[in-house]
């Protein structure tokens, strides 16, 4: 049977099409590989020190490839920043999807703050490497203070609620929400020093305490947060 020219035409086009899909899939793996690589580089050396040759033999790639799929040292290292940055936010957003009650979603968010996955040695010491580029003004990479701000703003939207179920001035939430982000960020600090003895489970002990006593709860932990499995 012959095939029409206008059906033999899309039947070349789709093996064209997989190939092209394929090739992109590739591509993506490499770019995700580097922006890796780039991660603990600068998480060993710091951001001033981090060479583009440091992280092609980090990522066993070539250097020629890594300029390939970025526009130069600042590009990679502003897609890596904002990878740790989206990374954070995926956590606890999936973490808190589901529930309602104001407390148990301050205690997902601390819990969500010390996750494995996004806190380690390295990456806790690339996250401050970074953002000592930003402190200096570094307009690639204050850009993405609006992804870390969207966490600090959902802990303040909880503790105003919380506060105003008790009867307590929105003044004394924002106070609360302040002290909680400033112990979170002083105890990041301490996993980013190499060698460091830290536990995540002390860590989230000691915010859970905080709020505890900051909102007077007899019990930092609410029950269904403790039944909550994780994911």
């Amino acid at each position: 049977m012959s095939i029409s020219p206008a059906k033999s035409t899309v039947a070349k086009s789709r093996p064209v099409k997989a190939q092209a899909t394929k090739s992109q899939a590739k591509g993506q793996r490499k770019r995700r590989h580097l922006i890796e690589a780039a991660i603990r580089v600068v998480g060993r050396k710091g951001v001033a020190r981090a060479t583009i040759q440091d992280v092609a033999q980090e990522s066993d790639l070539s250097v020629g490839l890594v300029n390939f799929y970025f526009a130069g040292k600042e590009d990679l290292f502003r897609m890596a920043f904002q990878s740790l940055a989206e990374e954070y936010e995926t956590i606890w957003r999936r973490r808190i999807d589901g529930l309602t009650e104001a407390a148990i979603i301050i205690d997902a968010m601390i819990v969500s703050a010390f996750d494995a996955q996004v806190l380690d040695q390295v990456k806790a010491a690339a996250w401050f490497a970074f953002w000592g580029e930003a402190c200096h003004g570094d307009p690639s990479f204050l850009a993405i203070n609006r992804i870390e701000q969207n966490f600090t703003d959902e802990i303040l939207k909880q503790c105003l609620v919380l506060a105003r179920l008790q009867g307590r001035r929105a003044a004394e939430a924002r106070d609360i929400c302040r002290g909680l982000a400033a112990l979170i960020e002083g105890l990041w600090s301490g996993f980013a020093v190499p060698g460091n003895r830290h536990r995540p489970s002390q860590a989230i002990r000691l915010c859970r305490q905080y709020i505890g006593m900051g909102f007077g709860l007899a019990d930092p932990v609410p029950q269904k947060a403790k039944a909550r499995p994780s994911r």
